[in-house]
């Protein structure tokens, strides 16, 4: 819509061009004129108003690339209000966010089946859409117990299915050992006893290993055994619930 309006005001002898400014002149917001819509356009992306492109019509290229960069900051921060202030997406890290550049997951994800399959499972955890039995319990008001239905121990939030519950430790063990082993022969000793001693550091580097920028050189090997890791929980899990 946004470039189809600059060509209509570039257009100097075009019958379109003169509706555009009767209508933008006369109008009123609650208008259902197409160009009524461009103005709502223009201040929703903070770009110049239909009249001031009327009056000095930009080039071709340069309202191009300022369209593109006004649509995508737009929706950026959007995207970034939202992952932080949900409680669903605490784990998501945001700062290197860019329009354009997948996510670590499907950038280290192959295009096999096995693969996608693993990127799926990791991909529902990080948005907080993976549905486990605390997620239950609130969506149903408490009328549903948070109780894990594995280990009956503690309420089976995330920490407790990545982390804690009993029943998932022989699948979980395996990859914890092997994320500890990658580690050790790449960074300080006392760097990863912070990440795996303390709960909250160890279900971060799980769940989105880039929130660690000291990482960044490894973050495409954690990231395939941590989806690993997660898919075999979400396996474990399906099989001793059927």
């Amino acid at each position: 819509m946004l470039s189809l309006f600059r060509n209509i005001a570039d257009n100097h002898e075009s019958v379109e061009r003169s509706i555009a400014q009767r209508q933008l002149a006369l109008k009123t917001r609650d208008s259902e004129s197409w160009f009524i819509q461009i103005i709502k356009l223009t201040e929703m992306y903070e770009l110049p108003s239909p009249i001031e492109v009327l009056d000095l019509v930009p080039e071709k290229h340069i309202w191009k690339k300022l369209v593109y960069n006004a649509v995508n900051d737009y929706w950026k921060n959007i995207l970034i209000l939202e992952a932080r202030t949900k409680v669903s997406m605490k784990m998501l890290n945001v700062d290197n966010f860019k329009v354009g550049v997948v996510h670590n997951i499907w950038e280290s994800s192959g295009s096999e089946l096995l693969s996608v399959k693993r990127a799926c499972v990791k991909a529902k955890i990080i948005s907080g859409t993976y549905t486990l039995q605390a997620d239950r319990a609130k969506f149903n008001g408490n009328r549903t117990s948070s109780l894990c239905p594995l280990c009956f121990k503690q309420s089976e939030d995330l920490m407790h299915f990545l982390i804690k519950c009993n029943s998932l430790e022989g699948v979980r063990r395996k990859f914890i050992m092997l994320l500890r082993n990658l580690l050790n022969d790449k960074i300080n000793a006392l760097l990863v006893d912070d990440l795996f001693n303390f709960e909250d550091n160890l279900l971060q580097l799980i769940v989105d290993c880039t929130k660690f920028q000291f990482l960044k050189q490894l973050w495409t090997t954690i990231e395939r055994l941590s989806s690993s890791l997660c898919f075999g929980l979400h396996q474990k899990r399906t099989s001793l619930l059927l």
